[in-house]
């Protein structure tokens, strides 16, 4: 992670993040923040059974968030990618969550009206999954996290990490987005998509 994140310095990292990149001494830093969940999409890709996908999302939280919550909203974010790949609906989706770790009490209503940025995991989590269990598309999802205001890039990419594995995303829009890259983003992108997406 730090030898990729050294690649591209000036990215929007968090401070602290940014720190722990540029100093290889530095371990966790107690971090609950929303960055857990938004870098940990690849392990529900990757995860071979729920369990997997359990301990991979904390292992590769851990070594910068390894505040309870941090790691919490990571495997939060995680499992719903496993379940969805999976075949689970958005109605189990919600379930799974409300059993296991956030409890949804607020729909997209509420959350137009009262959101507020938020750089801690569950209040960034809480409002992902909202945005992405009242969508009807990939683009609705992504249109539902913008309409919030706030830190919506931050909700996009954690509800986005979901409504890949359960709508697919549009070849359009994956093609706008690859075409921001450079080539040595791409070929990782190329290089994980062949061994996991969609499989």
């Amino acid at each position: 992670m730090r030898k990729l994140g050294a690649v591209y310095p000036d990215s929007g990292y968090g401070s602290y993040f940014s720190c722990w990149l540029e100093d290889e001494t530095m371990g966790p830093y107690n971090s609950c923040g929303n960055g857990s969940a938004m870098r940990v999409s690849p392990v529900g890709w990757a995860a071979s059974s729920l369990q997997m996908c359990i301990e991979m999302s904390r292992a590769v939280t851990q070594v910068t968030h390894d505040h309870p919550d941090g790691i919490k909203g990571a495997q939060a974010t995680a499992v719903q990618i496993f379940l969805a790949r999976n075949g689970a609906t958005l109605d189990e989706l919600r379930s799974f969550e409300d059993e296991h770790y956030y409890p949804i009490e607020y729909d997209m209503n509420w959350l137009r009206e009262h959101y507020t940025w938020s750089s801690l995991c569950d209040q960034s989590c809480q409002p992902a999954y909202v945005c992405l269990y009242e969508s009807k598309d990939f683009e609705d999802c992504i249109r539902n996290c913008m309409s919030i205001g706030g830190d919506s890039d931050t909700i996009s990419a954690i509800a986005g990490s979901i409504a890949e594995a359960v709508y697919k995303i549009p070849d359009d829009i994956t093609a706008e987005g690859l075409s921001y890259l450079d080539d040595n983003l791409i070929a990782i992108y190329k290089d994980f998509a062949g061994r996991y997406i969609y499989l």
